[in-house]
């Protein structure tokens, strides 16, 4: 088994070295060879200074729902690192996306974890891990098999790894919606209901709190959603965490 697996570690690495040369990685601002944001641009990437309340949008560090909002969200919170309008953060995700370009998820998700660790020493105790898993936003079956993978999940992942954090994937999409973006807000609503649920009672997250991870965040309905199925699985919180929000 051993051997097996250290002969489908050199394929991967031969692969890759083979798909670098052919198809070097280039810079998406600039388009010099070597990496997706050259050193040069990375700075054009404005991480945000600020978090806020996604009911209200009163700003704040931590990206909790005010106390004044807390009835009107099942979310205990929302962190985003972007602004999608960005046109450098709007070519990352759509290449992410789109363009199958899986080892974005390394750079994509190196902001996620940085911004959770903010959060981690403001409000969540490290030392209780235990009390933590990672989960995604799925997409419904029918979207996976067209884009042949899940961007939420990958993200998810490598986030839950790099934090040492339990991962599973605790929602499946039970029906198909229309994309978010082309509704309005009441519409979002009624497009969501019952599009979600937990795919295995036995997985038990009572009194956990639940990292609810997606790549883009609009009005935060889809993810209200889903941190509503989750608390009446018996989670304690749920906090959702974007790369962008739209």
């Amino acid at each position: 088994m051993e051997i097996i697996k250290n002969l489908k570690s050199l394929i991967c690495a031969g692969s890759k070295l083979v798909l670098d040369c052919l198809f070097p990685l280039k810079c998406l601002s600039c388009y010099k060879e070597g990496s997706w944001v050259c050193s040069e641009c990375l700075p054009k990437l404005k991480i945000n200074n600020f978090q806020y309340c996604i009911i209200c949008e009163g700003r704040n560090l931590d990206g909790r729902v005010c106390m004044a909002c807390a009835e009107k969200s099942y979310l205990n919170g929302l962190l985003v690192v972007f602004d999608y309008k960005h046109y450098l953060v709007k070519k990352l995700i759509t290449t992410f996306k789109y363009q199958k370009a899986h080892q974005l998820k390394y750079f994509l998700s190196d902001y996620l974890v940085d911004l959770l660790h903010t959060v981690f020493i403001l409000n969540l105790d490290l030392e209780k891990q235990d009390d933590m898993v990672v989960t995604f936003v799925p997409l419904h079956k029918k979207r996976l098999i067209e884009r042949g993978f899940d961007q939420a999940n990958l993200l998810s992942e490598i986030l839950a790894q790099q934090l040492n954090l339990n991962f599973t994937q605790l929602l499946v999409r039970t029906r198909y919606t229309i994309p978010q973006v082309k509704l309005s807000i009441d519409e979002r609503l009624n497009n969501l209901q019952g599009a979600f649920k937990v795919q295995d009672a036995r997985q038990s997250i009572f009194n956990k709190k639940v990292i609810l991870v997606d790549d883009v965040v609009t009005t935060g309905s889809t993810m209200q959603e889903c941190a509503r199925v989750l608390k009446l699985a018996g989670a304690a919180e749920v906090w959702g965490i974007a790369i962008a929000k739209g």
